[in-house]
């Protein structure tokens, strides 16, 4: 017997978090990187233009949590989704409104944080950036997975 095919909100629950992941590691990890090794670029301007950068990339991302948020909904979500999905909003969060402001010498939105030093901004943004990541692959793979799991009780 073949499986059911699946539904168009369980292909876009799976598609948008790998394409948030996408996003992330082409910005972050691959553009930015290679920004500050540009020859005739000084540190202050690749700052500068990193600062426009992540403001864009962050906007990017927002929307696409919410999108991915709708899909929840629609789909209604097991509560594991949903922490995965919190625990990337959250480091996206974080990332806007302390550490990003860090690297402009500000205390952003949550003063009571520490400001760090650059070379620990950097750490902490690599940081939550990688949880990121992980939060959703493994929410891209657990809807891929479950849909798997229905279509194998049904089946049965």
């Amino acid at each position: 017997m073949s499986p059911r095919p699946r539904s168009t909100l369980e292909f876009i629950a799976t598609a948008l978090p790998l394409l948030w992941v996408g996003l992330v590691l082409g910005v972050s990890f691959i553009a930015t990187p290679a920004k500050f090794k540009a020859g005739p670029i000084d540190g202050a301007l690749s700052l500068a233009i990193s600062v426009v950068t992540f403001a864009w990339a962050h906007a990017a991302e927002a929307g696409l949590a919410v999108m991915l948020a709708l899909v929840l909904i629609s789909l209604r979500a097991s509560p594991a989704r949903w922490v995965l999905l919190a625990i990337a909003a959250i480091s996206l969060a974080l990332e806007a409104a302390w550490i990003l402001p860090g690297f402009q010498g500000s205390a952003g939105l949550i003063p009571k944080l520490p400001l760090l030093d650059p070379r620990q901004l950097h750490m902490a943004f690599a940081g939550l950036e990688g949880v990121k990541i992980l939060a959703l692959l493994a929410l891209a793979f657990i809807v891929f997975r479950g849909s798997d799991a229905r279509q194998q009780v049904a089946a049965d």
